[in-house]
């Protein structure tokens, strides 16, 4: 009899085997029998857990990426380290498509961050730090703010803020003002003359570089140091319209393009040609008068002596 109890003691029950491979917790169906559960892989996690019954409105917080929620016998929540929890499933890829965010509950969501034409290259604070800027290229980062909620963040976790482009026509993207933060979309011209210098933005902003825009555009890095980029897709950069006839001219210190009329000499050449054919007609009309003259002289000479 001593030996039946301790073998009842240390012997285990009847089970179910469940795959290590995978994360698992046990639980059992209506009729007791083990289950194996397999928790689903989430994008986004909760972060909270929420308690039953007379504890419904209780919650603890919980990190549920590898966690999850229980309840102990009263229906106080528990948050459990077997496996991870519950979450939301978010379309794309991770820390290019979307972010994740939790609710005032502590339900995760997805906040997606659509691809864009141009991104913007810094994050702004609020409040007593709405002059702060910081740089933070947004084509592979998205601005946030501290705890203090106004100093901002530069954040590597998904896609910024940016603007779309009509892609179907040559474009380059430009910003806004002195900082870098609203991105606009430039698009190229067919130009009659084109800037030559590109100048740069922020600490950089006296900063210049020579660039044919004609075959090139400018844009600048994320510290705002200018760049002059080949445009071999043909976008070309900032240049003029220019009308009548002309040739180009470019500012030697901002590389600024302008046009140089030539049509308001073309009166004057008129009047010159004119001047220069009644000038050639009056020495030919001398020219034939005096030859006539001369003749008329010599037939007289001819008669005198003659007499005729």
């Amino acid at each position: 009899k001593q030996w039946y109890q301790r073998r009842v003691a240390i012997t285990a029950g009847e089970g179910v085997n469940c795959s290590h491979s995978e994360q698992f917790y046990c639980s059992h169906d209506g009729s007791g029998a083990g289950l194996c559960v397999v928790p689903p892989v989430h994008s986004c996690y909760n972060s909270k857990c929420w308690g039953n019954a007379t504890f419904s409105k209780v919650s603890i917080d919980c990190d549920q990426s590898s966690n999850r929620c229980t309840f102990n016998g009263t229906g106080y929540p528990t948050c459990t380290d077997t496996t991870r929890g519950a979450g939301v499933d978010c379309n794309g890829t991770d820390h290019t498509d979307f972010y994740c965010q939790q609710n005032t509950i502590g339900g995760a969501t997805c906040q997606q961050t659509p691809e864009h034409s141009c991104y913007s290259l810094q994050c702004q604070g609020t409040g007593n730090k709405t002059g702060t800027y910081i740089p933070c290229d947004g084509a592979t980062n998205r601005c946030g703010l501290d705890a203090d909620g106004s100093t901002p963040l530069c954040i590597n976790d998904a896609r910024g803020s940016g603007v779309d482009c009509n892609t179907s026509a040559s474009y380059y993207c430009g910003y806004n003002g002195t900082q870098l933060k609203d991105a606009i979309c430039i698009y190229s011209e067919e130009y009659d003359c084109f800037d030559n210098i590109c100048t740069g933005a922020l600490a950089f902003n006296e900063s210049t570089i020579g660039c044919n825009q004609n075959t090139h555009h400018c844009t600048v890095n994320i510290t705002g140091y200018p760049l002059c980029i080949n445009a071999a897709n043909g976008t070309s950069g900032a240049g003029v319209f220019c009308k009548g006839h002309f040739s180009c001219k470019q500012d030697k210190e901002t590389g600024v393009a302008s046009c140089k009329t030539s049509h308001g000499l073309l009166p004057l050449y008129i009047v010159i040609g004119i001047i220069a054919v009644v000038v050639v007609a009056g020495i030919v009309v001398w020219f034939v008068r005096k030859r006539m003259g001369g003749a008329d002289d010599r037939q007289s000479l001819l008669n005198r002596e003659t007499g005729y």
